[in-house]
């Protein structure tokens, strides 16, 4: 924490030089959120920049983090539909140019972004697209880490249950902590379901 607040101290700095920096102001953003408590402070800081005139000439992967963290920051606020239309952008700019991210060596960034679009899809009531978005954030999570957690997998489990595809559900299960399968049987209402 003490790096993002050191890290939040520079941008402020370069901001106070040259207040059109739209590179500071989103990294600024990103440093907030990850500090906490300031959302608002930090989703002002972002649409300053991507409201920006100057926006689409800043470079492709600040573009893509600055959709990335509006749209995190919208799924929070559950202005889910307004969320899907900043991680859509945030997408586009990944699949389009995925040599910068390699260059910047995080091709797995994008896992963020499908796990916060199948938070707001799910909210929305699409829940076929709110999984096959939380199966590629688990997919590309265990390319980094080597495994998904099992909240990933009863998110999963429970989009699949609410999009009445029930075999993919029950394939998702044996991933899910015994506590999870309780929760997810008391939430949906089918105990018997998640608990055989």
């Amino acid at each position: 924490m003490q790096q993002h607040g050191l890290a939040l101290a520079d941008f402020e700095q370069v901001i106070a030089i040259n207040r059109d920096d739209l590179r500071a102001k989103i990294y600024r953003a990103g440093a907030i959120i990850t500090l906490g408590g300031r959302d608002q402070e930090a989703h002002a800081e972002l649409l300053s920049a991507i409201n920006s005139p100057g926006f689409m000439s800043i470079g492709f992967y600040d573009q893509f983090l600055a959709y990335m963290l509006d749209g995190q920051l919208k799924t929070k606020s559950k202005d889910h539909q307004n969320a899907v239309m900043s991680l859509n952008e945030a997408i586009k700019i990944y699949n389009l140019h995925q040599d910068v991210f390699q260059r910047h060596q995080n091709q797995t960034i994008s896992r963020i972004v499908f796990h916060c679009r199948a938070l707001a899809n799910f909210n929305l009531l699409k829940f076929s697209q709110s999984a096959q978005d939380m199966q590629q954030s688990i997919l590309l999570t265990i390319q980094v880490k080597g495994q998904a957690l099992p909240r990933d997998y009863q998110m999963l489990a429970m989009a699949y249950y609410m999009a009445e595809e029930y075999d993919k559900c029950v394939e998702v299960l044996p991933y899910v902590t015994p506590e999870g399968k309780r929760e997810l049987g008391e939430t949906l209402g089918d105990r018997d379901f998640f608990l055989q």
